[in-house]
């Protein structure tokens, strides 16, 4: 097989050469932790593996294992990774074949699961500390359902001159406009890198693409509303439009119980039309 790839039990594999990493992985201070997914029962028909019963009418459940730092309560993610997850499966027959790219990701939730609906998916962080996790979840990736995704691990910090920087060290994985769907989850909470964030989303995102980002994640140094309100500004000062979903009416609230402070955005370049919409 390609080095660094993970070989499926249906004969697939994930085609990223493992990456350098800038740490070692030590797996003895992480756990596993399983996620299911209930998706259209069209995508994946011939998969044998990764899938798990239950599903839903009309739909097909997968299950996909990830490594990561254990949480209070016992998760390895934050509340709003699973929200957007779930927005994610609204989505999963456009998923095929597009690129996506998620920001501060930790375990690497969202970025799997768009590799494992056949999106060509990179998922990063900006401290060095987390990417061992993220190179090793994306080394231990299965095609299960056969629909074609990938996933890459890579360091990345915020900013439009860190975005100039990854893309000429690493053209392969990084451009300008380079990703069709842009994600993240509880990572606008610190006010120092608020407008680098706004920033990063608007150097990779495709002018069709769509960004998507969840929050239900305490502010620091700031309130919460204060939080969202820079952000805002910093994406209007980047030239983005932004659609704002807060509970109870919002779409992406309308299983479970939610704060008032919790938020969804959807992200574009103004008068694109969006290719996951």
């Amino acid at each position: 097989g390609l080095p660094g790839a993970q070989e499926c039990t249906d004969g697939s594999q994930s085609e990223h050469p493992a990456p350098m990493a800038l740490a070692l992985f030590d797996e003895s201070i992480h756990v596993e932790r399983k996620f299911a997914f209930d998706i259209p029962a069209a995508l994946g028909a011939g998969a044998t593996v990764c899938e798990a019963e239950g599903s839903a009418e009309g739909t097909r459940r997968f299950e996909m294992s990830l490594l990561g730092y254990e949480k209070v309560g016992g998760d390895i993610v934050w509340r709003g990774a699973r929200l957007l997850a779930a927005e994610m499966t609204r989505k999963a027959s456009k998923m095929r074949g597009r690129s996506a790219l998620e920001l501060g990701a930790g375990s690497g939730l969202l970025g799997a699961l768009a590799a494992h609906l056949g999106a060509h998916a990179v998922v990063t962080d900006g401290d060095e500390g987390e990417v061992p996790t993220l190179e090793e979840n994306a080394a231990r990736f299965c095609d299960g359902l056969g629909l074609g995704g990938s996933l890459a691990g890579a360091f990345l910090e915020w900013g439009t001159e860190a975005g100039v920087r990854a893309a000429e060290a690493s053209p392969e994985v990084f451009r300008r406009g380079g990703f069709d769907l842009v994600l993240g989850s509880d990572i606008v909470y610190i006010p120092q890198y608020i407008p680098d964030l706004a920033e990063t989303i608007a150097f990779f995102l495709a002018r069709d693409g769509e960004a998507l980002i969840s929050n239900t994640a305490v502010a620091t140094r700031t309130s919460q509303p204060e939080a969202r309100a820079l952000f805002l500004k910093s994406l209007e000062a980047a030239g983005l439009h932004v659609e704002v979903e807060t509970p109870p009416d919002g779409p992406a609230f309308a299983e479970g119980e939610w704060s008032n402070t919790d938020y969804l955005l959807r992200i574009s370049w103004p008068s694109a039309v969006v290719a996951l919409a």
